[in-house]
C-alpha cells in the first residue's frame, strides 16, 4: 500500500499515514481498526490529524489494518517484529 509505513524499530513500533494521502481522488483517511485474523478488534480510533498509529503493545504477530475514509474501507495485512 504506496504511502503508508508499517514500521518495528527497536523498541518503537507504529503505524504511519502521511497527510494528504491520497489513493483514489482526493483519499482522506478519517477512521482506523487494527484486527487480529480472527477478526477481533484490537484498537480503533479517528485519523483527524493524527497521523501515527502506535502499536507498541501489541504482541508479535499478523494483523489487519482497516482504513476508512469517503469512499469506503480498505484493508491491509502487516506482521508485527
Amino acid at each position: 500500500m504506496k504511502g503508508i509505513i508499517i514500521t518495528s524499530p527497536g523498541l518503537e513500533s507504529w503505524i504511519y499515514i502521511p497527510k494528504g494521502i491520497n489513493y483514489t481522488l482526493g483519499t482522506k483517511f478519517t477512521a482506523f481498526w487494527i484486527k487480529n485474523t480472527t477478526g477481533i478488534t484490537l484498537q480503533s480510533g479517528k485519523l483527524d490529524g493524527q497521523q501515527i498509529i502506535n502499536v507498541i503493545d501489541l504482541p508479535q504477530g499478523l494483523y489487519l489494518l482497516k482504513l476508512q475514509s469517503e469512499e469506503g474501507i480498505i484493508t491491509k495485512k502487516f506482521f508485527k517484529n
